[in-house]
Order: structure tokens, then sequence, then C-alpha cells
């Protein structure tokens, strides 16, 4: 026959565990759904952003280089982009004139410094076209490039941010419901079985003392009633016996 003990033991591991993994479950569902639209609003949001940056720097681009092209002044061309592309995001700037030979561009090198267009620009950009003209006529074009690298870092350090709050939440939560589950349930059961092995045993002389007002302290109550009746009815079989 098991020990009773035993069987404790095994229950208390058994509640624990088996509550706190489908609490923490349950609550790192709702931080991960809550988390992920998160992520898709301020993946829209930084989009709508990089767009709106891209077309507010091509109506300036747009406006100021008309006269270094009309003038064929590539110096000021040059000044007017490297001024624009101060701002990060902006990969490269080109400027070609009517007969689509270049004017002026400049682009970033691999440690993301600023230098003179190289060939030709392959890669994931968002990118904006527009002619330049006067009352003249058609003088050309400008190419912007503008990078979605650093968005995407951006991106990473919020799903990391996102998996350690998820993480340090639910471990959190498991604690708490440790502690609660360890308090309100599992001592006063430990108490409750005790008793009831002694009771199997013949030993009538111990109270159980646990006073909640719920289902374990209606299980007390029972337990105590039971020991009463159980000792009733030996006290009026042992007086008839004799």
């Amino acid at each position: 026959m098991k020990n009773p003990m035993h069987i404790l033991h095994f229950g208390k591991q058994s509640i624990q565990i088996k509550a706190g993994f489908i609490v923490v479950t349950m609550t790192t569902l709702i931080f991960i759904g809550f988390g992920m639209r998160q992520y898709v609003d301020m993946k829209s949001q930084k989009m709508e952003d990089l767009h709106r940056l891209a077309d507010v720097t091509m109506t300036r681009l747009a406006e100021n280089l008309i006269r270094p092209l009309w003038d064929f002044d590539p110096d000021l061309g040059a000044k007017i982009i490297l001024a624009e592309m101060q701002e990060k995001t902006l990969y490269a700037i080109m400027v070609k004139d009517e007969n689509g030979s270049l004017f002026v561009g400049k682009s970033r090198d691999e440690h993301w410094q600023i230098e003179d267009l190289q060939g030709e620009i392959v890669g994931d950009f968002i990118t904006r076209h527009e002619d330049l003209e006067n009352t003249e006529g058609k003088l050309g074009f400008v190419d912007l490039y503008l990078t979605q690298q650093f968005l995407q870092a951006d991106l990473q350090r919020a799903v990391r941010d996102l998996l350690l709050t998820v993480g340090v939440l639910g471990a959190s939560v498991f604690l708490v419901l440790f502690i609660t589950l360890r308090i309100l349930v599992i001592h006063p059961l430990n108490q409750i079985l005790g008793i009831a092995q002694t009771i199997a045993e013949g030993e009538f002389s111990q109270e159980i003392s646990v006073r909640q007002q719920d289902e374990i302290g209606k299980l007390a109550g029972a337990i105590n009633s039971m020991k009463q009746t159980i000792m009733d009815v030996l006290e009026e079989t042992e007086r008839l016996t004799l």
C-alpha cells in the first residue's frame, strides 16, 4: 500500500506545477499576442515615417537642385546633397541631366560614410524619383534612396525587449502562483491529509486547525465532523459490548 505522505508529496508538486504551467502559458500567450500587435503597429508607423521623410526630402531636393543643374554647378549640387544626407537613413541621392548623364551623386560606403556615387544602386530601398524642371523645360531628374536597415534594427530590439518582458513576467507570475498555492492550498491540504492518516491509524486526538472560509476550510470541517462521528460510533459500540 502506498504511503499517503508520498501521495501527498506527489500531489503537491503536481498541483503546483500543473497550475503554474497553465497560468504561465496563458499569460505568456496573452503577452505575446499583445507584443505582436505592438510590433505590427510599430513597424507600420516607422514605415509611414520613412515614406513621409522620403516625400519631404524629395520636395526640398526638387526645389533646391534646379539652380545648380541650370548653372551647371556640381559643387553646389554636392553641398545640397550632403546637407540632406546628414539624415542617416538616406543611403544615396543621384542627380542626372536631361540626357541621363550623372551630374552629381552621393552614396554610403560599407562604414556608412558618405562618398561619391560609384556605379548603379541595387538593394531593397525606399525610392523616390522626381523630374527637375524650370520655365525652360526639363533639366534632369533626381533619385533618392532610403534604407530600411535602421527600421529592422529597431524592430529587432523591440522583439528582444518583448521576449525579455514576457520571460520576466512569466517567471514572476509563476513565483506568485507557487507561493499562493503553497500558502492557501498545499499547506492546509498537507495538514488535512496528515490528520486523515492518523485517523486511519486509529488516533483521534488531533484536531485540524484550518480555519479558511473556502472549500479547503469546508473539507477540514468535514474531516473533523467525520472524526467526531467515528469517535461517537466507537464509543457507542464499546458501550453496547460491555
